[in-house]
């Protein structure tokens, strides 16, 4: 007879999501000078989303490089009058208090210098967030201010979609979450086209309602968009038998195998009625297909009035 055992291909509802869909905001308070994109446009890493009025921030970077200019012009100043003042020293022309004065003042200065520089650098970053830009390639879906509208740090101006980093995610029977790992050929069925898939992670957590799990699972290759509704397939590994094989005794669902010329009955606690189920069987194990139903355990078989197939992979 013809092998019994076969390989079933399952499905679950699947959809693609984007790993970022981050609302872009202002962080500084500025008024919306330009919003150089919209609904719809694609924008590339780094590109410009929209600029802030940005005069008071050019200002006070300015003031802030004047203040570090003054106070290195200052340093460099403290440093030659405590050089001349170790000189005069040595000569003991000056007193022991006014070496120390200039030293502490050249160490005010120094650590003025580093606050100034610090100011400088914050007045810079403030400048350069005059202008918004994109932090990945991204899709516009959503403007959320205007031009001419007073930003305030936090005020949101976009809403976009990363259309580079992209899983699929599907729920799948607790039972089936387990095997997962196991399992090959993942793909992703979707308007006509197949999009080959590997498996990223199965959630250690089962949902409260539904009692299934989510998987997770990366494109290898070509790539459907974000959003895009489809069925997950896979292949089981596990070897089924059809649901002609199946059978109930003293309340067990299971199967009957030719063993020592008897019938031997194998109960499979996971088994459903009316339907093909995964076995886990030697490869030569013969499986009892013709006269079963009226088989009981341990009872002799003659090839002549039972029918055995080899149950092989």
């Amino acid at each position: 007879m013809a092998e019994l055992a076969f390989y079933p291909q399952r499905s679950t509802p699947a959809r693609v999501i984007s790993l970022n869909e981050p609302v872009v905001s202002a962080q500084i308070a500025a008024q919306v000078k330009a919003l150089t994109v919209r609904v719809g446009d694609v924008v590339v890493k780094g590109g410009e989303l929209a600029r802030l009025d940005c005069a008071d921030y050019k200002l006070a970077r300015r003031i802030a490089d004047g203040s570090l200019q003054a106070l290195n012009a200052r340093t460099v100043l403290a440093k030659q009058r405590l050089k001349r003042a170790f000189e005069l020293e040595d000569k003991q022309l000056v007193s022991t208090d006014l070496l120390d004065e200039r030293q502490a003042n050249l160490t005010a200065l120094q650590a003025d210098q580093t606050s100034a520089r610090a100011a400088l650098q914050r007045a810079q970053l403030d400048e350069s967030r005059c202008v918004i830009i994109s932090p990945f390639n991204a899709l516009i879906t959503q403007r959320l201010s205007s031009e001419g509208q007073y930003a305030t740090p936090g005020s949101a101006l976009f809403k976009l979609i990363d259309l580079n980093q992209k899983e699929v995610s599907a729920q799948v029977f607790s039972e089936d979450a387990a095997r997962l790992e196991g399992a090959k050929k993942f793909s992703l069925q979707h308007d006509g086209q197949s999009f080959a898939l590997k498996l990223r992670s199965v959630l250690p957590v089962i949902n409260a309602n539904t009692r299934n799990r989510e998987v997770r699972l990366e494109f290898l290759g070509k790539s459907s968009l974000p959003g895009a509704s489809g069925k997950l397939l896979w292949q089981d590994l596990r070897p089924h038998l059809p649901a002609e094989v199946w059978l109930k005794r003293n309340g067990q669902l299971g199967l009957f195998i030719l063993k020592q010329g008897q019938a031997h009955f194998v109960a499979v606690p996971t088994a459903k009625m009316g339907r093909a189920n995964a076995v886990d069987l030697a490869v030569d194990t013969q499986i009892i297909t013709k006269g079963h139903y009226a088989l009981q355990p341990d009872q002799p078989v003659k090839l002549t009035d039972a029918l055995a197939a080899t149950f092989s992979q």
